[in-house]
């Protein structure tokens, strides 16, 4: 009962309470799959985490911080490959990170975040057309943000 100006009662089963519960958990608690690409002027490779966030909930913050990284899977390291005109090779690379996705056990669906790491030579302009080739269907997933499915 409520000190209210009318009488009334939860009648909740155990069943309900559980589930208002864990709904309310989930809003607080959230888990993505995450995937970094380290593209550099002599090695490339990427990295699988899950990370865990929770809410704060001082001061109604809308506020969430990192409580749990998980390296999942590690990528071997590349050496970066480059064509004969000193341009990143987007084909080998393509097909080096999608061999990691399949090595991990990912799909890029099921990717919620990551991010693109370019260094050295793989930043300078005449390679982002390359670059673009081979990450162009990962900057979809790293820059888009969702939240996971329950």
């Amino acid at each position: 009962m409520h000190e209210s100006d009318f009488n009334h009662e939860h009648v909740e089963t155990p069943a309900e309470r559980s589930a208002i519960a864990r709904t309310i958990w989930d809003q607080d608690n959230v888990a993505f799959k995450t995937v970094g690409i380290d593209i550099g002027s002599s090695t490339s490779h990427l990295l699988f985490a899950k990370v865990a966030l929770q809410r704060q909930t001082l001061g109604l913050s809308s506020r969430f911080v990192v409580i749990g990284r998980e390296i999942v899977w590690r990528s071997p390291i590349l050496l970066t490959p480059f064509l004969p005109d000193g341009t990143i090779d987007a084909q080998e690379l393509g097909e080096f990170i999608g061999r990691s996705y399949r090595d991990a056990g990912f799909t890029q669906g099921e990717i919620d975040s990551g991010a693109v790491i370019l260094t050295g030579e793989a930043i300078k302009r005449k390679n982002a057309r390359a670059i673009d080739d081979c990450c162009g269907r990962c900057r979809e997933i790293c820059l888009r943000h969702r939240r996971p499915q329950a």
